[in-house]
């Protein structure tokens, strides 16, 4: 698993299909967090503090790849895709570095 989210290296049967696996888990437990949210069920900070390991996550061109080819189509039916997509969007960005003022 290491080698499919750390290196852009070929994978062969076994890792292709490990990984294909633990993206959907990934995934899927992403969407669970943002829908219990809306529904009250977890407050905004467990929210935010899942949502900073799933970015770090996102931040994998692997994992990005994954998500443009299988998750935003089996995951099309939930508005929580917008906020995927938003984070992966967020990372595209230019970190904005800001300096005290004098």
């Amino acid at each position: 698993m290491m080698k499919a989210l750390l290196t852009d290296e070929e994978l062969d049967l076994e890792e292709n299909v490990e990984f294909h696996v633990q993206m959907s888990i990934f995934f899927g437990k992403m969407l669970q967090s943002e829908s219990l949210h809306r529904r009250g069920f977890i407050d905004p900070e467990l929210l935010g503090l899942r949502k900073s390991i799933f970015k770090s996550y996102l931040s994998m061109p692997r994992v990005r790849q994954y998500w443009r080819n299988y998750g935003q189509q089996f995951y099309a039916h939930d508005s929580a895709v917008d906020v995927v997509d938003q984070m992966i969007d967020e990372l595209a960005q230019p970190e904005k570095i800001t300096t005290p003022p004098i």
